[in-house]
């Protein structure tokens, strides 16, 4: 129990690292961690919202697997969504991938 805890205090800091971001941005940011989401954030602008799964990896690692990217991406929004993952790689910072941007003048 002690490693999922490890590891569950480095999401948490990692998803509030993002807020912060977010924040600095220019984006109201709001932790949806713990609903059942595919995103841990929202952040919400006049003109634009973004939803960001954050991911943690060991130094080193590769930041992203494919699938998690597929599955992001084929969830379907309204336009004026941005959809990314932030990978938070250990002792280094994020990797910002993104997954979709659907404008709202599609």
């Amino acid at each position: 129990m002690g490693i999922k805890t490890k590891e569950y205090t480095t999401l948490y800091r990692a998803i509030n690292r993002a807020c912060i971001q977010l924040k600095n941005y220019g984006y109201l940011g709001v932790v949806v961690q713990g609903i059942k989401s595919p995103f841990d954030l929202v952040g919400v602008k006049e003109d634009e919202i973004f939803l960001v799964k954050v991911k943690v990896i060991e130094k080193g690692k590769q930041p992203l697997p494919e699938m998690l990217s597929k599955n992001l991406s084929e969830l379907k929004t309204p336009p004026g969504i941005r959809k990314e993952v932030w990978v938070w790689e250990k002792k280094s910072g994020f990797h910002y991938l993104t997954v979709s941007i659907s404008t709202l003048n599609q």
